[in-house]
């Protein structure tokens, strides 16, 4: 009894949860297409990386302010 509680529960929400309406929601910032996967990890993985402080101190004065 529990188990056929359980199924028709999950069935309920996998009709109304969705990934497009988890975007509508504000719950998902955006979809990835799946040819975007690979260069968007790696943009954000470098963005989230610290600098290392040999390339601060490579950088021009000028760079650093802007």
């Amino acid at each position: 009894m529990h188990a056929e509680k359980v199924r028709e529960i999950a069935k309920r929400l996998d009709s109304i949860h969705s990934v497009d309406r988890a975007q509508r929601v504000g719950s998902l910032d955006g979809i990835i297409e799946p040819g975007a996967l690979r260069p968007g990890s790696i943009a954000a993985i470098e963005a989230a990386r610290p600098r290392s402080a040999s390339s601060v101190l490579n950088e021009s004065p000028v760079k650093m302010l802007g």
